[in-house]
């Protein structure tokens, strides 16, 4: 599974994979928010600014219940975009200020979920799982779109890549948020969501900053992250 640049740097995902990699990090999910450190510390502050550990739970989460409602819904109609046009032009995320209006958003809508409790989210995201490692294989291969998207739509599994990433990432930082080990992922769930992330940072910093900071601590940028 790796990412290649064609058609004058449009990202495209060769091979299969990542869909079985989305279930598993979803999986992964489920079982740190069963975690009695997550529970217990629900009510306080994450690692992430302005995002409370139950509030950063739900966000996580919410990538994983809302799928089977995407499944479900029509083929999405207007513009079909590329990864990369998604990443360089669509979203809103970014970069965001974490009092802008969008970071507020996402916040809010964490907390949401969030009201659930615990216990009752990580049953519901379980019974999600579940469902996608049955039915997620089969689903055709169409545009999609989340709500807030105005007339353009990813192909799905373009558009499982950008969960994964976002289930990767959110899971170290709940984890480090409450005090216990990042669960270990395997090698086919993390490397999609490092190469891409590699590519975000490129696209930030510049291929010598990046490689600057991969190869020569001695000169390295202060950080190369992506997002």
């Amino acid at each position: 599974m790796t990412m290649t640049e064609v058609d004058g740097g449009t990202w495209n995902w060769r091979g299969p994979g990542i869909r079985e990699a989305f279930v598993d990090a979803a999986a992964s999910v489920v079982g740190l928010l069963g975690e009695p450190a997550v529970a217990g510390a629900w009510e306080k502050p994450s690692a992430l600014r302005k995002f409370s550990i139950g509030g950063l739970a739900g966000h996580t989460a919410w990538q994983v219940l809302f799928i089977p409602e995407l499944l479900a819904s029509p083929s999405a109609d207007g513009e079909t975009v590329s990864l990369r046009e998604y990443f360089l032009n669509r979203v809103a995320w970014i970069g965001a200020d974490v009092d802008s209006e969008f970071s507020i958003g996402i916040r809010r809508s964490g907390d949401t979920v969030a009201a659930l409790g615990p216990a009752e989210l990580a049953a519901r995201a379980g019974a999600v799982v579940d469902l996608l490692r049955a039915g997620l294989p089969e689903a055709p291969p169409r545009p999609v779109r989340l709500p807030s998207w105005d007339g353009w739509a990813l192909g799905l599994d373009d558009f499982l890549l950008t969960r994964l990433l976002e289930l990767v990432v959110h899971t170290d930082d709940l984890a480090f948020s409450v005090g216990i080990p990042t669960p270990e992922l395997p090698d086919h769930v993390t490397e999609p969501v490092v190469e891409l992330l590699a590519r975000l940072a490129v696209r930030r910093h510049g291929t010598v900053g990046v490689l600057r900071g991969l190869a020569r601590a001695e000169r390295a940028p202060s950080s190369i992250a992506g997002i």
